[in-house]
């Protein structure tokens, strides 16, 4: 009987130690976390591409063709200026507004899972509670053109842009 008491004691201590919002997260960081680690059991890093491996036996192997002749000279080229980027007409697209929030949750998880940034707010319309859906804030009318394609190409037809 001692070992239950001194059992249940502990769990009690444990449970106050513990973070009480471990399990909770954002979809950008969702986001982040897939694109870092496999969906494999264990999980495994994922390295970016970083290129071949370069040696010094590589390079010493290869053969160097040299010109005898030297080229005409070239005006050096200047670079074209960098276009400015527009700004966003709107910063948002709108997917959906949802009564049921666990649908609402579903479609914003799946955004986050194709790599846009998800957002959800709550709203009421005529005493009725509905959950939002939307992908932003984008900076650039580029990037948020983008982001409607991509809504759109994920079968929400229905998605607008919103300010």
């Amino acid at each position: 009987m001692f070992f239950f008491r001194e059992l249940i004691r502990l769990c009690s201590g444990l449970r106050q130690t513990l973070n009480p919002r471990r399990a909770q997260q954002t979809f950008a960081g969702k986001a982040q976390m897939e694109a870092t680690w496999t969906n494999t059991v264990p999980r495994r890093l994922v390295l970016p591409e970083v290129g071949p491996v370069v040696t010094r036996d590589a390079v010493a192997a290869r053969k160097v063709a040299v010109s005898t002749r030297s080229a005409a000279r070239k005006a050096p080229e200047t670079a074209p200026a960098p276009k400015a980027t527009a700004p966003a007409s709107h910063r948002f697209v709108q997917i959906g507004a949802f009564t049921d929030p666990a649908r609402a949750k579903a479609v914003a998880q799946k955004l986050a899972n194709a790599g846009l940034p998800a957002r959800m707010g709550k709203i009421t319309r005529k005493g009725q509670r509905l959950t939002l859906v939307m992908a932003g804030p984008f900076g650039t009318q580029k990037a948020l053109e983008t982001g409607l394609g991509r809504v759109r190409g994920m079968g929400y037809v229905q998605a607008v842009l919103r300010k």
